[in-house]
């Protein structure tokens, strides 16, 4: 009689780890497809994310120019000395140019970025500028509708006998943009 119990009570045990392992199967199978078909909708987004067009420059644009030079220098810094005119004076000033580059490919000229600080000789930054992508200084990617570039300068004011000093975003007018032209003909493009 025992026999007969351990006999049964083994093959209860098989038939139960039998139906578990089918279960569990059933369980398994559709967890495992659906974090297959999340992979797969993971790589489909990515796909269609780098398929993305990246602007592209026009003809003969100067900030592809720029960005060729730096790319064949390597440059990511660079420090030069200057002359800045500021209320009828004239100081020096020390201009930091740095360049951030973010190209998904070769030819994506929209994804590279250059900072431009003009330091006076105590350390402050009385000028910044900061050109994203190509085009002129202030160019607006179609379908967008503001500049992702910025030009800011020192404004000085006095009240009660105390001078302060803040930077503040000017608008980005033709003066703007050529004191940025000419910053990269004289610094970068020499010509």
């Amino acid at each position: 009689m025992r026999n007969e119990l351990v006999t049964s009570l083994w093959s209860k045990c098989g038939q139960t780890v039998l139906v578990a392992s089918i279960v569990g199967g059933l369980c398994i199978h559709p967890r495992t497809q659906f974090q297959a078909q999340t992979a797969t909708q993971g790589q489909q987004e990515e796909k269609k994310e780098s398929s993305e067009e990246v602007p592209k420059p026009p003809k003969d644009d100067f900030m592809v120019d720029v960005y060729k030079i730096l790319d064949e220098k390597k440059s990511e810094k660079l420090t030069f000395k200057d002359k800045y005119k500021q209320d009828k004076t004239e100081s020096d000033v020390d201009l930091i140019i740095s360049y951030y580059n973010w190209a998904v490919g070769p030819d994506d000229y929209w994804n590279r970025q250059i900072s431009i600080d003009t330091k006076n000789k105590e350390g402050f930054v009385i000028e910044k500028i900061v050109k994203s992508g190509f085009g002129e200084l202030g160019f607006i990617k179609p379908g967008e509708k503001k500049t992702q570039d910025v030009f800011r300068k020192e404004k000085i004011t006095q009240s009660g006998g105390v001078t302060t000093a803040t930077m503040v975003d000017a608008e980005i007018g033709a003066a703007e943009k050529q004191r940025f032209q000419h910053l990269m003909q004289k610094f970068i493009l020499k010509k």
